[in-house]
């Protein structure tokens, strides 16, 4: 490592290895999840089974820690209701006793030489070393009498956290941890499945964040890039072919890209994730182009005059090889990343590879199956027309 040898270099200071700050989701990740509530007593039991359940995980998570887990002692006065009544004192009166006098009060304003100036009170500011002085402060009360503060209050000891958010009125409470395993979404995953299955107060509720929030975005708007890809790749196929059911043959070889990139995550130990949906936004184009490639050959041969069967066939016999070549040429150029060979993007583009090798090989032999048979039917389906205007 790079750290060992800057510390010799220089051994004042402390040097840190900050390499998971760049790692993304493939480790150093961090783990962030939200518990909302309406007060602090009902979040921090489901605050502290989470932490227990991140802590138990060892092989996925380390360092975990909450957003109350650093308190400070605080004292709170009880004040005695019915004492303060007989001695004709409130509670607000004890506080303004006790207060820091934060504004100097304006006591009247005069003018010198033509300029107003205001005239203050000076008031003492005091200070109290411990929780007996304060106990000892006295109060006036309306009877003339001076009445100590332990007298009609009492101190109760207990502990606050050094900070507490609030989203949208609600009390939060964040518990992190550095994820350390390879795959962030299975980690996650498992983890979430525990929480599930936590029995939760009313009013209390877990939401996921930092990088597994980011993950779940990714999928969605990915999701919807394919979506939009398939529907522009219809539209541009309709347009170029001058009807609709020759491109929707074509779309018939992308169901495909599912089974050989199911097959190959499984195969490669990896999951599916955000690297696996690039690859089949990648498939998309390249699959779609084998199909086009043979079409548009079969649509040539019928226009010379050869039957539909008899276009397909020979389509078939003269696509094949280049179909074959272009599937290979990939599969040859992802090698390096599924083997990691390239180490600078190897690992990250791990999953991506597989599922574009994979893909490519299921829907590459399913293409040249499939979609001559459908297209075959389909035209079939178009020729009976003339017939029935010839009855």
């Amino acid at each position: 490592m790079l750290v060992g040898p800057l510390k010799q270099e220089v051994p004042d200071g402390e040097w840190s290895d900050m390499s998971d700050m760049m790692m993304g989701g493939m480790g150093g990740s961090n783990l962030s999840v939200h518990v909302y509530g309406d007060d602090l007593d009902s979040i921090k039991p489901v605050s502290d089974q989470i932490l227990n359940l991140v802590e138990e995980d060892t092989a996925n998570f380390e360092k975990p820690d909450t957003s109350i887990s650093d308190t400070y002692e605080q004292y709170t006065l009880v004040a005695d209701q019915q004492k303060l009544s007989s001695l004709g004192l409130t509670a607000g009166q004890v506080a303004m006793k006790l207060s820091p006098v934060y504004e100097r009060p304006v006591l009247t304003e005069v003018e010198v030489d033509g300029k107003n100036y205001n005239v203050y009170i000076e008031t003492d500011k005091t200070t109290y070393p411990s929780i007996k002085d304060i106990e000892n402060e006295t109060i006036a009360s309306p009877l003339g009498m001076d009445i100590p503060i332990k007298e009609i209050a009492k101190v109760e000891k207990g502990s606050s956290p050094d900070s507490i958010m609030r989203i949208d009125g609600k009390m939060v409470v964040e518990v992190s941890a550095k994820i350390v395993s390879t795959d962030v979404q299975k980690a996650s995953r498992s983890l979430q499945d525990k929480i599930d299955s936590l029995d939760m107060p009313d009013g209390v509720t877990v939401q996921f964040g930092g990088v597994t929030e980011q993950i779940n975005d990714t999928f969605g708007q990915l999701g919807l890039a394919m979506a939009a890809a398939v529907a522009i790749v219809y539209f541009v196929l309709v347009v170029t072919f001058g009807g609709g059911l020759a491109p929707f043959t074509i779309l018939f070889s992308l169901p495909f890209i599912v089974i050989g990139a199911m097959v190959g995550l499984l195969i490669g130990g990896e999951t599916l994730n955000v690297s696996a949906l690039m690859g089949v936004l990648m498939l998309i184009g390249i699959v779609v182009t084998n199909a086009i490639v043979l079409i548009d050959r079969v649509i040539h041969k019928e226009r010379e005059g050869l039957s539909t069967r008899e276009a397909l066939l020979e389509a078939g016999a003269t696509r094949v090889r280049p179909i074959l070549m272009t599937a290979l040429a990939t599969i040859g150029a992802l090698l390096p990343l599924v083997l990691g060979w390239e180490h600078s993007a190897g690992i990250i583009s791990r999953g991506l590879g597989i599922t574009v090798i994979g893909g490519l090989i299921s829907s590459t032999l399913l293409t040249l199956v499939i979609v001559p048979v459908v297209y075959e039917f389909l035209m079939k389906f178009r020729k009976r027309k003339p017939a029935n205007e010839i009855d």
